[in-house]
């Protein structure tokens, strides 16, 4: 049986990626999630302000962020390289700041060599990374809008 996350999607596609971002630009609402995720990050006390966002899409989060917070530097994961392309065409101002990875989140070893840095930003239930370097650091929910201090990471 092949391993299913939710729904299925043919995010692999290069159309199908292209016409699922136009679908999902942020609404509003989502755009104030993503205020209030940068305004945590601005307010945190961290070593370092490297962002690893799993699960980057189309770099929607990332583009609102590294306009709002010039030093940062941000690495975005993604499964489907039809999303990382969208992402790398939306985030090209920011060529210098931004790392893509290609990763099957749903295998055990995704994180074999994968450098977390001291503040990753993390979608849900995606905090244990096998095999990669761990470090203190916060966990950001952006689907939940939840903040607290990561434990596993």
């Amino acid at each position: 049986m092949e391993n299913v996350v939710g729904a299925r999607h043919e995010f692999h596609d290069d159309q199908y990626a292209s016409e699922w971002a136009d679908r999902f630009v942020p609404t509003p609402e989502r755009l104030q999630l993503f205020d209030a995720i940068i305004d945590r990050i601005v307010e945190a006390s961290l070593p370092s302000r490297h962002i690893v966002e799993l699960d980057i899409g189309p770099g929607y989060l990332a583009a609102r962020l590294l306009e709002a917070i010039p030093g940062v530097t941000y690495e975005g994961v993604d499964f489907s390289h039809s999303m990382l392309e969208l992402a790398a065409a939306r985030l090209g101002s920011h060529d210098s700041r931004v790392q893509f990875a290609q990763a099957d989140l749903t295998t055990e070893d995704w994180g074999k060599g994968f450098h977390v840095p001291s503040a990753p930003l993390f979608q849900p239930g995606l905090c244990t990374i096998s095999g990669a370097r761990k470090t203190p650091g916060m966990s950001i929910s952006p689907v939940a809008g939840s903040f607290r201090k990561a434990e596993c990471c």
